[in-house]
């Protein structure tokens, strides 16, 4: 049975084939794309693995400009699309061990983390374009760009995709040397090179990196305030770009931003394609949570959806989504509910409430805040959390659910809870139309401003 030799590639495939079957209908999909997949992706050419001959001959010569115009669409790049059935796929020969390096006196405990693939990484609107343009770092020989800098705030995935790179690699190119490290690690190692008397040579650190051919940094901001390893990285940059061996390098800071770098180093970064992870929406969040909860071996089924959106809706990043998950995880051990007993909206509060510390918003709370913007624009606070859509009243309500986000960090479903139930994507729109006019409205920025100061201080 033929298989895929990019199966990472099946999620935006799909996306491809639902563009068919909403063009031509499902007969159309069943009798010529039914079995399709991609086969491989090199050196720009994307293989387009189809089932019969008749198939290939249909689609090459009916359906070839459309397929274009969709993996446009999906992939964001043009690709020369070849279309295969088993007899053109060639009897493969066993690949050699990957390659080690002949000097493993540097980096001896860089690694690959196996558990980070593309294939579990989760992919939304928040990371879809890291998440592609890693993917095309990993398969295409001929790189469309170089350096590839992903940045975000910490806990986003950027350590997750830079491994999914190498793992891949490792996967389908075993003979190439890929090296995945910290530029703390960076650091370290040439700090400790330049001190070791007997290295009257420093090319031989270079000429290490000459033997790599895929370079994956994490963490690259620290590499301020280091001036003689800022030279030394620079030149072994030089050298790989040069050879045109591809470079991936993660930061939680824009290059633009990395102010204690060197401006040729930073400049370098910018060459490149930069791409940015964004903090996941809600619906992304859900996802993360129902892949944890999978990998944990538990079954999702058991959380009701209303649970899983106030989960994701009160953290900003992966690493939060995974304390939540693992906290419920804990009480529901700790509570000994059976195998038929359902995660519930109010059993997730119950969990985070059990160890929830208030301390950080002091006198601060939702209905304070409720009722001191009630109090503000003269309205009560039942009008407020009511349903009345009089354009003063709706003003008033978005600013309390802006000013609840903004200075307690509120979770978009618990904020739409306390405003009768209203749905998230509302509680969203609503606080980024306050911050708009914050922005461009001076009475609103007043009105802000005067509550802030309100709500500092403690009440009587």
């Amino acid at each position: 049975m033929v298989k895929s030799k990019v199966p990472e590639l099946e999620q935006y495939w799909s996306q491809v084939l639902d563009g068919i079957k909403t063009h031509h209908g499902f007969d159309t999909f069943n009798f010529f794309f039914a079995d399709t997949f991609i086969y491989d992706l090199k050196n720009n050419e994307l293989s387009i693995f189809v089932s019969t001959n008749l198939a290939k001959n249909i689609i090459s010569n009916k359906f070839k400009d459309e397929l274009n115009n969709l993996i446009k669409d999906v992939f964001q790049t043009e690709f020369v699309l070849k279309f295969i059935v088993e007899d053109d796929i060639p009897v493969l020969t066993t690949p050699t061990k990957q390659q080690t390096t002949d000097d493993d006196s540097y980096f001896p405990s860089a690694r690959i983390r196996p558990e980070f693939t593309f294939q579990n990484f989760v992919v939304g609107l928040s990371n879809k374009e890291a998440s592609q343009a890693a993917l095309m770092m990993a398969s295409i020989k001929n790189r469309l760009y170089n350096p590839l800098f992903v940045y975000s705030d910490a806990g986003l995935g950027k350590t997750h995709l830079l491994n999914a790179i190498g793992n891949y690699l490792k996967d389908n190119s075993p003979n190439l040397k890929v090296l995945y490290i910290s530029s703390s690690d960076f650091v370290s190692e040439c700090i400790k090179f330049f001190q070791n008397k007997e290295n009257h040579d420093h090319n031989k650190f270079r000429d290490y990196f000459r033997g790599v051919d895929v370079l994956l940094i994490d963490d690259v901001q620290m590499l301020q305030k280091h001036t003689a390893v800022e030279g030394m990285f620079f030149t072994i940059f030089e050298d790989l770009t040069n050879d045109n061996k591809p470079i991936i390098l993660a930061s939680d800071k824009h290059p633009d931003d990395l102010r204690e770098l060197h401006p040729r180093l930073t400049t370098r970064f910018g060459s490149g394609l930069l791409v940015n992870i964004l903090k996941p929406d809600v619906p992304t969040g859900v996802q993360i949570l129902k892949s944890k909860i999978r990998a944990t071996g538990l079954s999702e089924d058991k959380y009701d959806n209303d649970a899983l959106e106030y989960m994701a809706s009160n953290r900003n990043n992966v690493r939060d989504l995974e304390s939540i998950l693992n906290r419920v995880v804990f009480y529901t051990v700790f509570k000994q509910l059976s195998k038929d007993d359902r995660i519930t909206l109010d059993f997730v509060h119950e969990a985070i409430d059990s160890v929830k510390s208030n301390s950080h918003k002091g006198a601060v709370d939702e209905r304070r805040i409720i009722n001191e913007v009630a109090d503000y624009y003269n309205f009560s606070p039942s009008q407020l959390v009511g349903k009345s859509r009089v354009l003063q009243i709706a003003l008033a309500r978005h600013v309390a659910m802006y000013l609840i986000r903004n200075m307690l960090d509120t979770g978009l479903v618990e904020i739409g809870r306390f405003f009768g139930g209203v749905h998230h994507t509302t509680v969203m729109n609503a606080i980024e139309k306050v911050s708009n006019m914050w922005k461009a409205d001076e009475a609103t920025k007043t009105a802000i401003a005067t509550l802030k100061t309100k709500l500092k201080k403690k009440p009587a």
